[in-house]
């Protein structure tokens, strides 16, 4: 009889440990550190870009997908009506720091493609990793900051665009543009950004078209 119980007593046991794995591996299933267009980024909003975390104004997958602007039909050639497209598919936080006790900043990277003249004579991409970023390795970083203030839960946000030419095939193109930064609250959505800095084709001599904060490349969410 000693021997029943005891036995009883271990497949009781086993099925207790069992069931405590199953349920840490769920766990770790829905929190990922990184995501795309199917998912949440470390569990913090719907994936549509709303946030259910206050040290941040939205979820960071609101940037992932497709955004394209055209440059100005009056800027001066060979900068003039191209097409600018850029498509981002996964997300990964990148950095997070504590500059004082009621602030949390952090920084997402994006994996992505960037695209100068899309579907025109003078297509050039470039593809953007996430992993590129810390590492300033690769051609280029696509990344979103974001510090939160407290009690104000007030939001500094920016964005930084970089696509650095691998390709040694000329022309030579670069682009550094940036938004921002901007003071946000919690409710805020952006389907555009007006971005500025530059764009720079070389065609053995060096030419670049410059985009101010006053005269701007508009990238809108398709």
């Amino acid at each position: 009889m000693s021997i029943s119980v005891t036995g009883s007593r271990l497949s009781y046991l086993i099925i207790i440990l069992l069931l405590l794995i199953t349920v840490s591996d769920c766990k770790k299933d829905n929190n990922p550190t990184e995501s795309n267009n199917n998912g949440n980024s470390n569990g913090n909003g719907d994936g549509n870009g709303t946030s259910t975390d206050a040290n941040q104004s939205r979820n960071e997958n609101w940037l992932l997908g497709t955004w394209e602007g055209t440059t100005p039909e009056d800027a001066a050639a060979p900068f003039n009506n191209k097409k600018v497209r850029m498509v981002l598919t996964a997300v990964k936080l990148a950095t997070e720091t504590h500059p004082a006790e009621t602030q949390t900043s952090r920084t997402y990277a994006y994996t992505g493609t960037i695209t100068w003249d899309a579907g025109g004579n003078e297509e050039w991409a470039m593809a953007i990793y996430e992993k590129d970023f810390l590492s300033n390795t690769g051609g280029g970083s696509v990344d979103w900051g974001c510090t939160t203030s407290k009690p104000s839960n007030m939001f500094t946000e920016s964005i930084s665009i970089r696509a650095f030419d691998t390709t040694n095939v000329t022309p030579l193109h670069n682009i550094s543009l940036d938004w921002g930064p901007a003071i946000t609250n919690s409710s805020s959505s952006y389907s555009y950004l007006d971005l500025y800095g530059d764009i720079e084709a070389d065609y053995g001599s060096n030419e670049q078209f410059v985009f101010t904060p006053e005269k701007v490349l508009r990238l809108t969410k398709k």
